[in-house]
């Protein structure tokens, strides 16, 4: 049973991932993470978890 789980959301957990890392990389473009934390939180929520409309 947590097989068949497993491999019908690993798909999903494996984009989430991606999109995770993508979103870091873009806003430590935008501030850098060890001189503007705060900036940096921000801007990484503000990409991974945008307003829903």
């Amino acid at each position: 049973m947590a097989a068949q789980v497993y491999v019908k959301a690993r798909p999903k957990l494996e984009n989430a991932g991606r999109h995770l890392s993508e979103s870091a990389r873009d806003a430590a473009a935008e501030h850098d993470p060890l001189k503007d934390p705060l900036g940096f939180a921000r801007s990484l929520k503000k990409r991974a978890f945008p307003p829903e409309n």
